[in-house]
C-alpha cells in the first residue's frame, strides 16, 4: 500500500472505500489531491444535504447554522404550476395558448389537453342539456341523468384544477392512453411551515368565506325570488308556479362561475392549511383574497342564477304566446291582446327588481384570483 502523498494519477485508480474509510488519517493541506478537493466541494454544496452530518474526509467541519437566520433553500422557479391551474379556470382559451406556445412545459401541456377534454365533454353534455324539456317521464329521467353527469363533471374538473395548482398531475383513467403522467414536477416539501398561527389562520379564513359566501348569494336573490309569486308567473304560463327543472336549468347556468370561484377559495383554504404562503404576514393577504374570492362568487352566482331564470321565463312566455291560437271562433283579438299584456306586465316587474351585481362580483373574483396567483408566484418549485 502505497505510503507516500497521492499523486493526480491515482484519481482513477483509488477505491471508495480506501477513501472513506472510518480510520483513514486525514490528508494534510499538501497531500490533498485533485480527487479530494472534488469530493470536498461537492460534499459542501450537495443539495439537501442534512445540518450536523459528518464531515466527508478531506473537508472542513463546519458549525450548525443558525436554522432562524439561514437563508431559505430555494429549487428552480417555474411557473407551469400556475400555468396548468389557469388552464382550467380560463378554458378553453388558455389551453390553447398553452399547445401553440413555441416550447410549452410539458406539465402545463399535460394540464391544457385534460382541460380541452373535459371542456368538450362538458360542452357537449350542455348541449344536449339545452334541448331538453322534461314534460313526460322518459324525458325527466333523461334530463336528470344528464344533471348528474354535468354536476359530477363540474367536481372533477374542480379537483383537476386544484391539483394542478398544487402542482400534481392527477390522470383519468379514460385519457390514460392519451397522456402519460408527468411525475418530475412537485412541490418543495421543505418550504412548508404549517404551525398553530397556519390553523388559526385557516379558520378565520374559512368561517369568514362561508359567511360572506352565503350572505353575497342569499341577499340579492331572497328578495327577488319574493316577486317570484303566483300572479308573476301565472301570465307566463307557469298556473303550478315555478317548476323544478327550470330552477335546476338556471343553477346548471351559474356552475361554471360557481367552479371557478370555489377552486380560488379551496386553493387559498389548502394554501393556508399547508402553511405554503411566504414571505412571513402572506397569510393576512391570503384571508382577504379568500374573503374576496367568496363575496365575488356569491355576488356571481346570485347574478347569473337571476338572468338565467329571467332568460327561461321569457322563453316560456314565447311558447305559451305561440301555443294560443289565432283569433277565430273560440278566440278573440282582446283576449290574445290581454295575455300578452299581462305576460309583459309580469316580466317588466321581474326585470325591475332584479338586483344587478355581476359587476362588483367580477371586481371582487378578479381581486381574489390575483392575490392568489401572486402568492403562488412566490413558490419554489423543483423539477
Amino acid at each position: 500500500m502505497q505510503k507516500g502523498p497521492l499523486s493526480q494519477d491515482d484519481d482513477n485508480t483509488i477505491a471508495p472505500e480506501q477513501v472513506t474509510a472510518p480510520d483513514a488519517p486525514r490528508p494534510s493541506l499538501f497531500s490533498a489531491t485533485r480527487a479530494s478537493r472534488i469530493r470536498r466541494s461537492s460534499s459542501a454544496t450537495r443539495p439537501g444535504a442534512a445540518l450536523g452530518a459528518a464531515p466527508t474526509p478531506g473537508s472542513t467541519p463546519t458549525a450548525p447554522a443558525d436554522t432562524a437566520a439561514a437563508p431559505r433553500h430555494t429549487g428552480p422557479r417555474t411557473y407551469a404550476h400556475l400555468a396548468a391551474g389557469l388552464c382550467y379556470l380560463g378554458t378553453p382559451i388558455i389551453p390553447a395558448a398553452v399547445l401553440f406556445s413555441p416550447k410549452p412545459h410539458r406539465f402545463a401541456r399535460f394540464h391544457a389537453i385534460q382541460a380541452l377534454a373535459l371542456f368538450i365533454v362538458a360542452a357537449t353534455l350542455g348541449f344536449c342539456l339545452s334541448l331538453l324539456t322534461p314534460t313526460n317521464l322518459a324525458l325527466g329521467i333523461l334530463f336528470t341523468l344528464l344533471t348528474i353527469a354535468l354536476v359530477a363533471l363540474a367536481l372533477l374538473w374542480m379537483a383537476l384544477a386544484i391539483a394542478a395548482f398544487e402542482g400534481f398531475a392527477l390522470l383519468l383513467p379514460l385519457f390514460g392512453r392519451l397522456l402519460s403522467p408527468v411525475p418530475n414536477l412537485e412541490e418543495d416539501l421543505d418550504q412548508r411551515t404549517a404551525s398553530q398561527r397556519a390553523r388559526w389562520e385557516l379558520t378565520i379564513a374559512a368561517g369568514v368565506s362561508v359567511v360572506l359566501l352565503v350572505l353575497a348569494f342569499t341577499l340579492p336573490v331572497v328578495g327577488w325570488f319574493k316577486d317570484l309569486s303566483a300572479k308573476n308567473l301565472a301570465p307566463l304560463g307557469f298556473q303550478n308556479g315555478l317548476p323544478a327543472w327550470i330552477l335546476v336549468l338556471a343553477l346548471l347556468s351559474s356552475l361554471i362561475f360557481a367552479g371557478i370561484g370555489l377552486v380560488v377559495l379551496a386553493a387559498f383554504l389548502v394554501g393556508l392549511r399547508k402553511g405554503k404562503f411566504f414571505p412571513p404576514g402572506a397569510g393576512i393577504a391570503a384571508i382577504v383574497g379568500a374573503a374576496f374570492t367568496a363575496a365575488g362568487t356569491g355576488f356571481l352566482v346570485a347574478d347569473t342564477l337571476q338572468s338565467a331564470l329571467y332568460s327561461l321565463l321569457t322563453q316560456q312566455f314565447d311558447r305559451t304566446i305561440n301555443s294560443v291560437p289565432l283569433p277565430g271562433a273560440h278566440t278573440t283579438t282582446n283576449s290574445l291582446a290581454q295575455i300578452v299584456a299581462d305576460g309583459l306586465k309580469s316580466l317588466s316587474a321581474l326585470a325591475g327588481s332584479q338586483s344587478h351585481v355581476l359587476l362588483p362580483g367580477a371586481v371582487l373574483l378578479l381581486l381574489g384570483m390575483g392575490v392568489l396567483l401572486f402568492l403562488l408566484s412566490q413558490l419554489y418549485y423543483k423539477r
